[in-house]
């Protein structure tokens, strides 16, 4: 078991902003951070320090589209979301 998660209002608001299959997966994100709390195994999948304060930064899509009409070069834009833990 690892460190308490609440999700509060702010963070729930955040969901009604994204689009469907965004919301879904980040909704999911948050079950887990609830349920299990902040592991070591999470902070080490998704943790990073940003201005000395410990986040998540959490993918939650990812879009793939064609350079200049290429078959073979594409720019994929990941879609990522913060989770400030302190």
């Amino acid at each position: 078991m690892g460190k308490k998660f609440r999700v509060d209002k702010k963070k729930v608001d955040r969901l009604e902003t994204l689009e469907y299959d965004e919301m879904i997966r980040l909704a999911a994100v948050y079950k887990i951070l609830e349920d299990e709390g902040v592991t070591p195994e999470i902070i080490e999948k998704w943790g990073f320090y940003y201005k000395g304060r410990q986040c998540l930064k959490i993918p939650v899509s990812r879009t793939k589209e064609g350079v200049d009409g290429s078959d073979f070069l594409f720019n994929t834009r990941v879609y990522e979301v913060i989770i400030d833990l302190s």
